[in-house]
């Protein structure tokens, strides 16, 4: 009896593990280009202003690593064809590569190339004369400042950037896997 191999089944089946990596690498080498463009744009600074137009930037950088993971690993890994768990997985990926490495450079930017006690101080005066605007005496004030030096630290605000950049590209994944999975056709 001769032995019927589906090519089909076999793609469907090729490891996204390259994929996932190269677009990985790529989405963290945009957002380092990225933060270092920002900091030459603000004289050597970290700019609080224009956070919205980073956030969108940011988002518009995930969104086309991740739509560009998928659409390569199904084009060219799956002859045209993906699952939803498959472009989830390789997505997936992608972002954890990117996000990983980005905080790893995060952590770096953070030590060795900016002064990060003199941009905390200075989200903190920031913060205090926009709590003596809306009314607070000094002791809320103190208290305040009190509880949120504890979080003021390198290991925690990259942490943080960890976190949140993982639980927003799991978010951008998912809706792009469930956008970009096409099953292929059920054989009768």
């Amino acid at each position: 009896m001769e032995t019927i191999i589906d090519t089909n089944q076999q793609n469907m089946n090729a490891s996204p593990f390259k994929t996932a990596l190269k677009w990985g690498i790529i989405g963290a080498l945009l957002g380092i280009v990225q933060t270092l463009a920002d900091f030459i744009m603000n004289d050597s600074k970290i700019s609080q202003e224009g956070g919205w137009i980073k956030m969108l930037i940011s988002t518009a950088v995930a969104i086309f690593t991740i739509v560009m993971c998928i659409k390569e690993h199904r084009d060219k890994n799956n002859e045209g064809f993906i699952y939803f768990g498959k472009a989830f997985k390789v997505g997936f990926g992608a972002s954890l590569i990117a996000v990983t490495l980005m905080t790893v450079f995060i952590y770096i930017y953070y030590t060795f190339i900016i002064d990060f006690d003199l941009m905390m101080s200075e989200g903190m005066s920031k913060s205090i004369e926009k709590m003596r605007q809306s009314g607070m005496s000094e002791p809320e004030i103190s208290k305040g400042l009190e509880v949120s030096k504890k979080f003021m630290t390198v290991g925690f605000s990259t942490g943080m950037v960890f976190v949140f950049g993982l639980i927003f590209d799991t978010i951008i994944t998912l809706i792009c896997a469930a956008i970009l999975k096409k099953d292929p056709p059920q054989y009768a």
